[in-house]
């Protein structure tokens, strides 16, 4: 009964599978009817087991064409389908294609964990190892030669990728893209050669740009409109404030805005070339930071407002010096140390003379300026606006000077005034 159902199910997992339910399922009702003992069941069901396991074992085939393995495969129908379908296509794709003989030979393995190829993989491994002539095109952009392609339809189908894979790397949206201009001279030279020698577009497309990078074989002109957040710094407003001595200030501080702008901007060749804004919508308007300056003078109240322009000691005072007035104070200091500015203020003059050397003059408005001599270097120039404490020159000893020293006035409408009781 065992050998009638093998030859019955042959090849028939389900019916096995079915068969062995039935056959178990007969022995044990036979087991409970004729008191058949369990060493007999097992004797009647495992030759059937043994053979199930046997007949699942799968023939596979090593695939070679001439020498070279192309693939595996368990029908030897799918090698011939493979090479059948290759041979189709390339005579559709190619004209005056020459074909080699078949050359395919198989080789059956036992080893189960090498997975089948599917037929596509056959088709590419063939391609490679199959001696196949084809008539082809050599493209060349700008009179350089880039690569052996199919078709000069495929040329212009390998430009339009150069300019799809530019407007991925900027990671354009679609829609924001308005045109895409190619510009180059593309020549095509037909030629006979080996169809292993022949590129896909994808990597044409890909040595084009990798040769564009030091040789520009052609400029993709892309434009495009985006939509971009900008943050709108606030302005600064100046205000007088006639309740604050000069060289006072405060500030009310203001704060950014936002807005959305839609920007035409030019690429070529990945890289922004151009850009100019076509729409703008504030979405958030900024406030103005606005800055309060005194503008009252302190001088007559006797208010101190200067800051000292050196650290060192004063070495000589305003007045009277050897039978001349001593227009300043002389402050002591290291040669080539900064001098900074007392006030803030806009710088009028500078220059050199046989009494200051090297000086910088400064007007702070209202009529008061202050004058710095004996520099070594002076680092600012007229029209130059500083702050208080901005460095704008350098200690000297230049002019009618016996050592390195700032010699530091104070001006009120052109005439020098004693600076030492106005220095904070």
């Amino acid at each position: 009964m065992i050998f009638c159902i093998k030859n019955e199910s042959m090849g028939k997992v389900k019916d096995v599978l079915q068969i062995i339910k039935i056959i178990m399922e007969g022995c044990i009702m036979d087991k409970i009817k004729k008191n058949i003992k369990a060493p007999k069941l097992l004797c009647l069901i495992f030759p059937l087991f043994m053979w199930f396991s046997l007949d699942r074992t799968i023939t596979r085939y090593e695939v070679k064409n001439q020498g070279i393995i192309v693939g595996y495969v368990n029908d030897k129908g799918e090698a011939d389908k493979a090479y059948n379908e290759l041979k189709n296509e390339i005579a559709a794709k190619y004209s005056n294609v020459r074909f080699p003989q078949k050359d395919i030979s198989f080789r059956v393995i036992n080893d189960t964990s090498i997975n089948a190829s599917s037929v596509q993989e056959i088709k590419e491994n063939l391609k490679k190892t199959l001696d196949i002539e084809v008539d082809a095109y050599d493209m060349y952009l700008n009179n350089k030669e880039i690569a052996i392609i199919s078709s000069r339809d495929d040329g212009r189908k390998i430009l339009q990728s150069v300019g799809d894979s530019y407007i991925k790397d900027l990671k354009l949206k679609e829609a924001n893209v308005k045109s895409v201009d190619i510009d180059t001279k593309s020549t095509y030279k037909k030629v006979r050669v080996q169809l292993s020698k022949i590129i896909s577009n994808k990597d044409a497309a890909k040595r084009i740009k990798e040769i564009n990078k030091t040789y520009p074989v052609v400029n993709v002109h892309i434009d495009a409109v985006e939509k971009i957040q900008e943050i709108k710094k606030e302005d600064t407003v100046m205000m007088p404030d006639s309740t604050m001595y000069i060289g006072n200030m405060r500030m009310i501080k203001g704060s950014p805005g936002k807005a959305v702008i839609d920007k035409q901007i030019a690429y070529v060749n990945g890289i922004k070339n151009s850009e100019k804004t076509i729409k703008e919508n504030v979405t958030i308007p900024a406030i103005d930071t606005i800055v309060y300056h005194g503008v009252k003078n302190p001088i007559a109240d006797g208010v101190p407002f200067l800051q000292r322009p050196s650290r060192g000691i004063i070495t000589s005072n305003y007045g009277r010096r050897y039978g001349a007035t001593h227009h300043g104070i002389d402050i002591a200091a290291c040669y080539g140390s900064n001098i900074g500015a007392a006030l803030d203020g806009v710088v009028n003059e500078t220059g050199y003379n046989s009494v200051y050397g090297y000086y910088v003059k400064v007007n702070h408005g209202g009529g008061i300026e202050t004058l710095y001599g004996h520099s070594s270097k002076i680092l600012v120039q007229k029209g130059d606006v500083i702050k208080k404490g901005d460095t704008i020159a350098l200690v000297g000893s230049t002019g009618n000077s016996t050592g390195p020293h700032i010699h530091f006035e104070l001006r009120t409408n052109g005439v020098a005034i004693n600076p030492a009781k106005y220095i904070m």
